[in-house]
């Protein structure tokens, strides 16, 4: 029998105030998540202590990919850099 991958794909709007992008439960039943910066400012990628300076970067256009290794069964979280919002597309697979 084959194995069949489910795909969930979700865009979130990012700005001053830290948001959830992707559910722990999510996360720990992950095999990856793609997480793209869709937008036109820089965003921050992290867990749940992110702020606008630490965490990873994110510039216009980039894509992150993690896998079930590199997740530690948290929350990952998005907030803007500067002053304008921007958006970050996110697909789950499971």
């Amino acid at each position: 029998m084959e194995h069949l991958e489910r795909v969930r794909n979700n865009a979130h709007s990012v700005g001053e105030e830290v948001v959830e992008i992707v559910t722990r439960v999510s996360s720990r039943h992950s095999r990856t998540i793609i997480v793209q910066n869709t937008g036109a400012a820089n965003i921050r990628i992290g867990g749940s202590q992110l702020t606008s300076v630490n965490g990873v970067r994110l510039e216009p256009g980039d894509t992150m990919v993690l896998n079930r290794e590199e997740m530690h069964t948290q929350s990952i979280f998005a907030v803007r850099e500067g002053e304008m919002n921007s958006i970050v597309a996110v697909q789950v697979t499971t």
